[in-house]
């Protein structure tokens, strides 16, 4: 268990050395997608202000699970943006270096990318909870949970959707 962790960690630090040489690219993407999920965000608002509530849900209820989805989505696409380019790397053959090393092949496919806008949904998440929803300290333990399950959940169903191409060629 130690040893993927710390292979994983060292696949996350090698795409994370890759976005060094583009600073000045990664925090431009990143603040980008922060600004956008600020604009989807601000329709929430406007269609708050029309409508008092929709069904019940009201702003804080939308800010908790915006920023949820934010987060989760975020922390998918910086760990694990690599998945997304398997049906090329079926097509080009590039796969076959990950089968030819002696460790299970998707771990390292999955971290062989990083997305760079994926810092900017990270931090949107916390930004929209603690500015939003009616966020106290001990909400934070059930965030962390929420954030862990349906992040498993979000990557599993990637993963699985896919790994498809491997069959549907």
């Amino acid at each position: 268990m130690i040893k993927n962790l710390s292979y994983f960690l060292q696949l996350v630090l090698a795409n994370l050395r890759d976005h060094a040489e583009s600073p000045k690219r990664f925090f431009t993407m990143s603040f980008v997608m922060f600004f956008q999920n600020v604009l989807f965000f601000l329709i929430w608002i406007v269609l708050l202000e029309v409508a008092s509530d929709l069904n019940g849900w009201g702003i804080t209820e939308i800010a908790y699970l915006f920023g949820l989805i934010s987060f989760v989505f975020g922390i998918n696409n910086f760990f694990f943006a690599g998945i997304r380019y398997l049906p090329l790397m079926l097509e080009s053959g590039e796969v076959d270096a990950y089968l030819t090393k002696p460790r299970h092949p998707l771990i390292p496919i999955m971290c062989s990318s990083t997305g760079m806008s994926a810092v900017g949904d990270i931090l949107f998440g916390p930004c929209i909870w603690l500015l939003y929803a009616d966020f106290v300290w001990s909400d934070v333990p059930m965030l962390l949970l929420l954030t862990c399950l349906s992040a498993i959940l979000l990557t599993s169903a990637i993963v699985f959707v896919y790994s498809m191409s491997l069959w549907l060629k």
